[in-house]
């Protein structure tokens, strides 16, 4: 049981990001998860853990700079979409950081498309309301993957407010996952939760 599970925590990659403009988590709180992580890792796997807090980013999600994204937020914001341009490609680091050096993003034309699927197929016997679910989720399916190719699948959990009921697709269309998983086999998972009533 427990062995089993610190064993099983040891192994994990683990990417933990706090932005020294986020007015919205405490550092101490995010520096508390790192020491937690660092404790089960153990000394053999400290290179496991990544976690980046050099960047001026408020309270969000970073991306690299996008001239025509009017609908993001400057660096330091820590408002909706909870999405800051910083100049930094936070998805590519995360997911290089799981599975290891990756193709170069696609940052042409997407080969796949963002398919909406029906989240109730997996809260049955409650309906998607009763566990704050949305109705819908996303995926991002690479047109290599639709057609049947290997892929693996990656779950891209959306943070506070930055569901689609509240920022639209703003978190699956420009977080950067999809450019990087259109080059390398990826199908992008985003669950949607929607707020409690």
């Amino acid at each position: 049981g427990d062995i089993d599970a610190v064993q099983n925590l040891s192994r994990q990659k683990v990417y933990l990001f706090h932005g020294y403009n986020d007015a919205v988590v405490a550092k101490s709180v995010t520096d508390a998860a790192a020491d937690f992580y660092r404790h089960y890792l153990g000394d053999a796997n400290q290179g496991n853990l990544y976690y980046q807090t050099a960047l001026g980013a408020g309270h969000s999600l970073v991306v690299v700079q996008e001239p025509n994204a009017t609908s993001l937020n400057g660096c330091n914001a820590n408002k909706s979409p909870f999405i800051d341009q910083c100049g930094y490609d936070q998805a590519g680091i995360i997911l290089q950081h799981i599975y290891g050096a990756l193709n170069p993003p696609n940052r042409g034309h997407l080969s796949g498309a963002i398919k909406r699927f029906d989240q109730s197929l997996y809260t049955t016997p409650d309906i998607p309301d009763a566990l704050s679910m949305g109705s819908n989720g996303y995926a991002y399916v690479p047109k290599d993957c639709e057609n049947g190719e290997a892929c693996r699948v990656h779950i891209a959990l959306h943070g506070c407010k930055q569901d689609a009921g509240d920022i639209l697709g703003r978190y699956v269309n420009d977080t950067g996952y999809n450019s990087w998983a259109d080059a390398n086999h990826l199908i992008v998972l985003y669950p949607q939760t929607k707020e409690s009533l």
